[in-house]
């Protein structure tokens, strides 16, 4: 006869890898919480080079207050305003955090004869990332991210803006220099009247952040009036 404690030992540890296995297949379903149902920014290697290692940018001011005067190709006044930037990176079991930037800086802004935004240069302050977590914006502005001390700014080089018929939809390339590496990025945008948004998935693999406790695509939403003065 078997001994019956040999037995419930078995069984107990039996049951320790059935909680260990489900524990591990429950963190593994729940690495990642990135939505499915937002588009994803496409990617190609860049034909121009922007600098993000100047440590001065174009009248640095907090993000809310960002305003730049522009004339449009008819001759007319608008002003790019009430810019407003996010983005969500996704770690283990589920997390997710948000984050913005503190510090922006707009120039070199063209608009059509409609009004519509067609050009222009968007310079993020590196080290003026804000997640609500000082130990988190220390971290991503080391060299596991976006390595502040090295590339203080992140540029985004926006080069074309195709406007659908209705004038609502647009499809926007431009340039993106994040962690000293810049790439060619492809998304679509939204105008609604004077308002301006956009809301797409980044794959941040080819800008070669190290660290690789987190899921590799980042969230990114903004958006801005242009107004008519």
């Amino acid at each position: 006869m078997k001994n019956p404690l040999i037995i419930l030992a078995v069984l107990v540890v039996i049951a320790v890898l059935v909680v260990i296995a489900a524990g591990g297949w429950y963190v593994f379903t729940q690495t990642s919480v990135v939505p499915e149902d937002v588009q994803r920014a496409g990617i190609t290697e860049g034909d121009m080079t922007v600098d993000s290692t100047s440590t001065t940018t174009e009248a640095s001011v907090p993000v809310d207050q960002a305003e730049t005067t522009v004339i449009s190709e008819a001759g007319k006044e608008y002003a790019v305003q009430g810019l407003n930037f996010s983005f969500v990176g996704y770690g283990p079991a589920g997390k997710q955090h948000e984050g913005t930037f503190k510090n922006i800086s707009t120039s070199n802004i063209k608009v059509d004869a409609n009004g519509n935004p067609v050009s222009g240069r968007v310079t993020l302050a590196a080290n003026s990332v804000s997640t609500g977590i000082e130990k988190l914006n220390q971290h991503l502005c080391s060299d596991d991210f976006f390595n502040c001390s090295v590339n203080p700014n992140i540029v985004f080089d926006f080069k074309k803006a195709e406007f659908s018929p209705n004038g609502s939809d647009v499809n926007v390339t431009g340039a993106l220099s994040l962690n000293g590496n810049t790439k060619d990025i492809t998304f679509k945008a939204t105008r609604n009247g004077s308002n301006v948004t956009a809301d797409f998935l980044l794959d941040t693999t080819p800008f070669k952040l190290k660290y690789a406790g987190v899921n590799k695509e980042v969230r990114v939403k903004f958006g801005f009036n242009v107004i008519e003065k």
